[in-house]
């Protein structure tokens, strides 16, 4: 047998590949194949990206794949639908449904399949699903004043004068009462202008959602009601703009006006992270599914699926730190179970309360596990928190 060439064997004896777990998340890989291969836990996963690798352009680039992969996906599923209905009248899992879609022939890739099917959300194709307002002229003068504002632009009455079209004019001015004030609504038009001169000029270049909304929000507070329709008001509130000129996306509502993100944390405000748990709580309590890290993940894929731009596991964990901060925010780690134990908030498994540092069973339970922790103290108090029995986890809380 003739030996092979030098490039092959090379090839063949040469140093096994690094995993670049960096190029992987950008890529759109999920989370769980990334920690898997990695050799990390999630949450510590999670907390590498977010601290160390928190630029702007890699979590925008991550959130454009995963967009494409859920797509993909999603056309996977209305494919096979038919089958898929027929698997879920057996004992297969949805887990285990894209396995054997994939050893059928029917699918190439897995890749968050199961996400959907565990989360099921109609179609993005349905003609129920609500079509993305049209965004107006108003909507893009209010991005650039709000921007001149919170940048502090000065306005250049005579700019605006030459450039606005008589019909974006006539347009924004429909918005208000007559009796409104001229030279209030020419300042208006002229911090938008002027702005807009200065994105082009690059002197502008960038503003956070939560800038957005705080800046927003003091305009109106310092205005009153200035519109003719009270529910519309102006400046147009953040999540109606981010609706309407960027499909919910933040990045694509600021890119419609020639600025970009910076940082990853330039995309959500607070309440964004608020009303994200809550509804992730309280779809996975209705489904009986642990409140893990894991799971928020997969809750995460499938509202991508049907437009909902919600903060990803990476930026929960960049915004609170830990998994357990962001659940207290909606209510805490799970509520102890009859038989002592609770469901670990990180991983799912079962956790046991314990003392730390000896071998005491727990006095509030009548049939407690003893558990040693391998910590020395010398308190008489016992200290009694919450353990995960999962080694590879091990997440501990009070």
């Amino acid at each position: 047998m003739s030996a092979l060439p030098a490039v092959q064997v090379n090839a063949c004896i040469g140093p096994a590949p690094v995993y670049d777990l960096v190029e992987e998340y950008r890529r759109g890989a999920p989370l769980r194949e990334i920690a898997f291969s990695s050799g990390l836990g999630l949450e510590i996963l999670c907390r590498e990206l977010a601290y160390r690798h928190s630029s702007g352009p890699l979590h925008l680039q991550r959130s454009k794949a995963v967009r494409r992969a859920v797509q993909k996906a999603e056309k996977s599923i209305v494919d096979n639908l038919r089958l898929i209905h027929q698997l879920r009248d057996t004992d297969i899992t949805p887990r285990e449904i894209p396995i054997v879609l994939q050893s059928l022939g029917r699918i190439e890739d897995v890749d968050y399949v199961g996400d959907l099917l565990e989360y099921p959300r109609p179609p993005s194709s349905e003609p129920y699903k609500t079509e993305r307002p049209r965004p107006t002229a108003a909507d893009r003068i209010s991005l650039l004043y709000v921007t001149g504002i919170h940048h502090g632009i000065e306005p250049d009455h005579q700019l605006a004068l030459a450039r606005i079209s008589p019909e974006t004019v006539a347009g924004f001015r429909q918005l208000f009462p007559d009796s409104f004030s001229y030279r209030r609504f020419a300042d208006f038009l002229a911090v938008a202008e002027t702005t807009a001169l200065a994105i082009r000029a690059r002197t502008v270049t960038h503003l956070s959602y939560a800038d957005y909304v705080s800046c927003a929000d003091t305009i109106r507070r310092r205005l009153g009601t200035i519109t003719v329709d009270g529910a519309a008001p102006w400046p147009v509130s953040g999540p109606d703009l981010r609706r309407r000129l960027g499909d919910t996306y933040w990045d694509d509502t600021l890119r419609s006006a020639g600025l970009k993100v910076m940082h990853s944390q330039d995309l959500f405000h607070h309440d964004d992270f608020v009303d994200a748990l809550d509804a992730f709580v309280e779809e996975a309590t209705d489904m009986e599914l642990p409140l893990t890290l894991g799971s928020y993940d997969a809750w995460y894929i499938a509202e991508q699926a049907c437009s909902q731009n919600r903060p990803s596991a990476v930026e929960v964990i960049q915004r609170f730190g830990t998994w357990e901060s962001a659940l207290k925010l909606v209510g805490g780690p799970p509520e102890e179970k009859e038989d002592g134990t609770r469901t670990c908030p990180v991983c799912g498994e079962e956790a046991w309360p314990i003392v730390l540092g000896m071998w005491f069973p727990d006095p509030d339970n009548p049939n407690p596990k003893v558990i040693h922790t391998g910590c020395v103290v010398t308190d008489e108090t016992p200290k009694h928190r919450w353990q995960c029995m999962n080694q590879s986890c091990g997440f501990g809380w009070s």
